[in-house]
């Protein structure tokens, strides 16, 4: 008998870049890179080599090297996209080599594709290659019963035996919004085959029903899965499989003590919403939560909040755009905290033979405390500044030194720390004097 222990190691290498080492003794070690850039391109490389087990290696592989890359390029109101992959494999006595590249337009409603296929044998210089042309169209029926409908198309053409080799056409519709049903016709040019299908789903929150029915085949499938979320401590549904997959668990808070910690006193902000830049299954429940199912492992993903409108006024987002890194077989907490605003007051006076003149167009500045950011406020014509919108805390605020130099000023005081509190607040934030002479 023959046993392994099988072990996988990921790591990020670089900014976007994953590393995957999988070790099985006595069946095989590989290790790959792949990444996933902002604009969705995409690339995997990576190699395998193989033990002489007849157990786990029963084709007797030496070794393996694949790869494959996709990009996509954005036009104003339509996408070209390529894939490419290949992939090379060596027994003790043949290499095989497999190779496709497929490009796809899509514009507005039409999606043309056409893909070429190679496949060789060294041993008997068996070769095969075919293309594949593919056309399909979308459209919506206006109804309340039916939703989005597509016609597709494709047809195959052997190159080795310069003649087509099949055709098919289906039709697919969606209804009363959880049923799905397709209608094919399969044509085989070589055997003068025939066919007809009929494919029925049917999506439930925890399942999905696939049913497929023709002159020769029945057959049936159910599948789900059933996730334990222990960050919102409930049980989740999801009509897809999970293992292997990743998930995030999001709330927004309102950060009262500002200790960017969501608290369990603290109040949970119920109306907001994100935008994320890759395909996932969203789902907002109690609260204003957002559950992300059906990710990508060990993958960047950008997000955008969107606001209702509904929520608070005085309530502002510590940040408006982040990314995470997703974790397998787990939901990743992501917390995103509020802040109750914040106002402050004050006035810029120029000294004039002992007399307190107003100054128009000086630049305050304010630094709050472990932040980098600088915010600047330009005081008005009565000599007062004004800014709606803090975020609460401890803050530096001094007079421009690179415009009191062009006007030959000095300002007193030079520098005021000063905590301030946002509008609710029991403490009232005192106004903020500057005299210049």
């Amino acid at each position: 008998k023959s046993s392994s222990i099988y072990s996988k190691t990921s790591a990020r290498i670089l900014d976007g870049y994953n590393a995957n080492l999988n070790i099985a003794p006595n069946a095989f070690y590989e290790f790959e890179i792949n990444s996933i850039f902002s604009d969705l391109a995409s690339f995997n490389i990576g190699t395998k080599f193989f033990e002489n087990n007849k157990r786990f290696n029963p084709t007797n592989i030496k070794n393996e090297i694949d790869g494959n890359i996709f990009l996509p390029i954005s036009f104003d109101e339509s996408m070209l996209s390529i894939f490419a992959k290949a992939r090379r494999t060596a027994t003790s006595n043949l290499n095989r080599y497999d190779f496709s590249i497929r490009t796809f337009y899509d514009y507005k409603n039409i999606s043309p594709s056409l893909e070429y296929n190679y496949y060789k044998i060294s041993k008997n210089d068996f070769e095969s290659s075919y293309l594949n042309f593919r056309l399909n169209y979308s459209f919506y029926i206006p109804s309340n019963i039916f939703g989005g409908s597509i016609i597709d198309s494709r047809i195959y053409y052997n190159l080795n035996r310069n003649k087509f080799e099949s055709f098919n056409i289906s039709f697919a519709t969606t209804f009363l919004q959880n049923y799905r049903i397709q209608i094919s016709h399969n044509i085989n040019f070589i055997t003068s085959f025939t066919d007809t299908q009929l494919r029925f789903v049917f999506d439930l929150p925890f399942l999905r029903s696939n049913t497929n029915i023709s002159k020769s085949v029945f057959s049936q499938s159910v599948y789900g899965s059933l996730n334990y979320n222990s960050i919102f401590n409930q049980i989740d549904f999801h009509n897809r499989g999970m293992v292997g997959r990743s998930a995030s668990a999001i709330r927004f808070y309102l950060d009262e003590n500002n200790n960017n910690i969501c608290d369990a006193e603290e109040k949970l902000v119920r109306d907001m919403d994100i935008a994320v830049n890759s395909v996932s299954n969203k789902k907002i429940v109690e609260d204003g939560k957002i559950i992300l199912n059906d990710l990508e492992s060990y993958t960047k993903y950008d997000l955008k909040l969107i606001d209702r409108k509904n929520k608070n006024p005085l309530w502002f987002p510590v940040m408006n755009k982040f990314s995470f890194i997703s974790d397998p077989n787990q939901y990743k907490e992501i917390n995103i905290p509020f802040y109750e605003a914040a106002v402050i007051n004050g006035s810029v006076f120029k000294i004039v033979e002992n007399e307190k003149i107003p100054i128009e167009g000086i630049n305050v500045l304010l630094k709050k405390d472990n932040s980098d950011e600088l915010i600047k406020i330009k005081s008005m014509s009565d000599g007062s500044f004004y800014h709606y919108g803090l975020a609460p805390g401890n803050y530096s605020i001094y007079i421009d030194e690179k415009q009191l130099e062009k006007i030959k000023l000095k300002s007193i005081p030079r520098k005021i720390e000063t905590q301030i509190n946002s509008i609710n607040s029991d403490k009232i934030n005192d106004d903020i004097i500057f005299l210049l002479k």
